[in-house]
């Protein structure tokens, strides 16, 4: 599991826009974030449309995009 997460985390870094949920993510980066994971992780093929993939990087992503709002929150106000 842990495996499965770090390959994840190092795809949704790489491929996707990190301040954005994954609704507004392109649908062929999280298909390419999707790939890499069945590539390395073939028993992935075994859950329907690979939710465990796209569960983790929802999940992922919620929270990189929720810090990036922190951030800009904490940076424009005034101190």
């Amino acid at each position: 599991m842990h495996k499965l997460k770090r390959v994840i985390h190092t795809a949704v870094k790489k491929y996707l826009d990190t301040t954005k949920s994954r609704s507004y993510q392109d649908f062929k980066a999280v298909q390419k974030v999707t790939g890499i994971a069945r590539q390395r992780f073939p028993r992935l093929e075994d859950y329907e449309h690979c939710w465990p993939v796209i569960n983790m990087i929802h999940l992922h992503l919620k929270y990189l995009s929720s810090r990036h709002r922190q951030k800009i929150r904490r940076d424009s106000s005034p101190e």
